[in-house]
């Protein structure tokens, strides 16, 4: 799933660190250089056992809290374990060094750990790039920029390893309603509830994207129409129950009508959208605040 609005807080400011650690990063390898070319003493700073903790990478991991950071949680500790290689190599090398020609192995060892420390940092901060661009800021599940690419993914899936898929449109029933008499403000908030609602109660591989206005599309893998349908209920009724609070003392309910198709690898994408998309016509027409599919 994409994430929640504190999520994209937390990559926001992660990417703005990454930057500062991969320019704080690149004038220190200029500074090592420049001591290991010209024969200056070693600074204490590089020899250290714990250099690796007093750097800006090393204090700034020092205080993550990594459970804050799924899915990139193990890119985090492989670039950890480069930073720390780095350093250590960095620190035999200087050591290391004397009159004659430095060790080429030894060189090539600091040289190599250093490059993937820097390339790992901007690996993660352009994936965390990506992964804002393809979030609604709204309600912080997957926008529709991002669907073609992930249902694609899931076809290929489905054509890989056989299975079932189904997709689900929902719809806030009466949100132009909300909107014209609490305002825009209650209309986000209302938005922001269903879609933590659906979040909360969708399986870890499922995807649920916002798909213009109050409709949303949910991708199930490997969920028959059968199960796709008892996700949706459970869906249907926990926002139907949930109350979005207005006022200290005003609260407002909303209810939300789903569609629910099949997705089969060998269709048209459009078509299997256009077919929930007909179920969801379907429970609208029949009285709303229900489940219905093609």
């Amino acid at each position: 799933m994409a994430g929640n609005p504190r999520s994209r807080e937390i990559k926001l400011a992660t990417i703005q660190q990454l930057d500062r650690i991969a320019d704080a990063h690149l004038q220190w390898t200029h500074a090592y250089h420049r001591s290991l070319l010209c024969g200056d003493s070693p600074d204490p700073e590089v020899t250290a056992p714990d250099a690796h903790h007093s750097c800006p990478f090393g204090v700034w991991y020092r205080q993550l809290d990594l459970s804050e950071y799924q899915p990139w949680t193990t890119h985090l500790q492989r670039i950890d374990v480069l930073h720390r290689q780095m350093h250590e190599s960095a620190a035999h090398l200087m050591l290391g060094r004397s009159g004659a020609a430095m060790s080429a192995e030894a060189y090539d060892r600091f040289a190599d750990h250093s490059y993937r420390f820097k390339t790992g940092v901007r690996a993660l901060q352009m994936k965390l790039i990506k992964d804002i661009c393809l979030i609604d800021h709204l309600t912080g599940v997957w926008n529709r920029s991002s669907l073609s690419q992930r249902l694609s993914e899931e076809c290929d899936r489905m054509l890989r390893y056989g299975g079932s898929c189904c997709l689900c449109m929902m719809d806030i029933d009466h949100f132009k309603m909300v909107n014209d008499r609490h305002g825009h403000a209650i209309g986000d908030r209302v938005l922001q509830m269903v879609a933590a609602t659906a979040q909360r109660r969708l399986r870890r591989f499922d995807s649920i994207f916002r798909y213009g206005g109050e409709e949303f599309l949910v991708c199930l893998p490997r969920a028959s129409l059968a199960e796709a349908e008892a996700s949706m209920e459970r869906i249907r009724l926990e926002i139907a129950g949930t109350a979005v609070v207005v006022e200290d003392d005003i609260e407002i309910r909303v209810t939300a009508s789903f569609g629910v198709s099949e997705f089969h690898s060998t269709a048209d994408m459009d078509a299997c959208i256009e077919a929930a998309d007909q179920a969801l016509f379907i429970a609208k027409a029949t009285g709303r605040n229900r489940v219905c599919s093609f």
